[in-house]
């Protein structure tokens, strides 16, 4: 099924080199599998540079010395020789991975090039017709001519567009392109990340549409079992579902932020994630000023568990996924709940497209993730645009400029009178 799914994987690796050889050392020395942490790997391949993998996420490491690297965080990762010269593992704060195998899975090694030798000639087709409910229609009948998907693909293959591992367009209720990289395909879910937000904020709207809350009004503290809140403050008493959506929640949490006890970072900590975002301080009265706050998407989950008393992946599949033909087997929910333009868990940007007459924006809304997840609405022109990525912790983000490029051009191209 074309469903896209969800795991969050933190790299870092530091320490101090040991014995060297007198050669500059080949890329390939370093290839193996290592001991991450009990029970964990963490493999390292070699494609156009070295790269971590660490639970089907790929991240880049920059020589920067003799059997040395820097990950883009500005961590030094050192790796150790034996006596022959041979990669023995790595350094971690003091602590030794050592590599227990020369060897990597088949779905590592293809994640250093977009498509094996061989297969770099592209030529559209349509998507294969599954019978599951989604129709399949022809690109060059749409507005977007396969020159589009030429020009992504050639875009992706040529290292243009760097670690795109889907790309699915559905336009005008039919899906004209689908195409995978990487080793990845229609049958391998892809971690969706952050974009997971935006699946919580539709599971709220359906516990609305069931009756089960009233709407973005429902105050959230009646609904939670715990029976006092560090820091009291009446305000705490007013926060609202909506405030909690549109992240006005008024409590100290702000992942952009390095000191806010709320921050990400320091909540993953905690033994219950919901207990210890409504213990956080007020620093503002709820639905004023807005923070990027992922604890604040746990108090949601708990919230909608809470209000139709079952767990919210049960719930997720009988009222969401299951309604799309998306059996329990096709998904992994590994989320325990244990100042822009951002509004309920979806945000709301544009994208600026430069076109014969000047540079328009085009508004979307869209449900994102690290690394270049993106699940794109643009109701203007009855476009889906949905792409999985591997560009973890990367600053520049492929999809968007696809999108700004390449897709709306060609739709704005074939409706030149739409301006809505």
């Amino acid at each position: 099924m074309r469903s896209l799914f969800l795991v969050l994987m933190i790299f870092v690796v530091p320490g101090s080199a040991g014995a060297q050889s007198s050669s500059v050392p080949h890329l390939s020395d370093y290839v193996g599998t290592y001991t991450d942490a009990p029970g964990h790997t963490l493999e390292i391949i070699n494609g156009d540079g070295l790269f971590a993998v660490l639970d089907e996420a790929k991240y880049p490491l920059r020589p920067s010395g003799m059997d040395q690297f820097t990950t883009l965080t500005g961590q030094t990762i050192p790796f150790l020789r034996d006596a022959h010269g041979n990669i023995t593992g790595y350094q971690q704060d003091g602590k030794f991975h050592p590599r227990v195998s020369a060897a990597v899975t088949p779905e590592a090694a293809a994640l250093a090039y977009p498509r094996p030798e061989g297969q770099e000639n592209y030529r559209y087709h349509p998507p294969a017709d599954l019978h599951d409910g989604i129709a399949v229609g022809d690109i060059a009948r749409s507005g977007l001519g396969t020159a589009t998907a030429d020009a992504i693909v050639r875009g992706i293959l040529d290292g243009t567009y760097k670690d795109v591992h889907g790309v699915l367009l559905y336009l005008h209720g039919r899906l004209v392109m689908e195409e995978y990289f990487y080793g990845y395909n229609v049958q391998r879910p892809h971690q969706l990340r952050s974009a997971t937000k935006s699946v919580v904020a539709t599971l709220a709207g359906i516990a609305v549409d069931r009756g089960a809350l009233t709407g973005p009004g429902e105050v959230v503290l009646p609904h939670m079992s715990y029976p006092s809140y560090a820091h009291p403050d009446p305000r705490k008493a007013t926060i609202t579902l909506g405030d909690f959506l549109s992240m006005r929640s008024g409590l100290d949490c702000n992942d952009h932020s390095g000191t806010s006890p709320g921050r990400e970072t320091v909540i993953d900590d905690t033994p219950d994630w919901v207990k210890a975002t409504l213990d956080l301080p007020m620093i503002n009265d709820p639905g004023t000023k807005a923070y990027y706050c992922s604890g604040g998407v746990a108090v949601v989950g708990r919230l909608i568990e809470n209000v139709v008393h079952t767990s919210l992946p049960e719930f997720a599949q009988a009222n969401l996924f299951a309604p799309l033909a998306i059996s329990r087997a096709q998904w992994q929910w590994n989320y325990d709940l244990t100042n822009v333009s951002y509004g309920y868990f979806w945000w709301r940007p544009w994208l600026n497209v430069e076109t014969a007459g000047g540079a328009q924006h085009v508004d979307v809304i869209a449900a994102q993730g690290n690394g270049g997840q993106k699940i794109y609405l643009v109701p203007q022109y009855d476009l889906v645009a949905v792409f999985t990525a591997g560009g973890y912790n990367a600053e520049s983000t492929p999809p968007n400029t696809i999108m700004a490029k390449i897709i709306l051009p060609a739709l704005m191209a074939a409706h030149p009178h739409d301006k809505r």
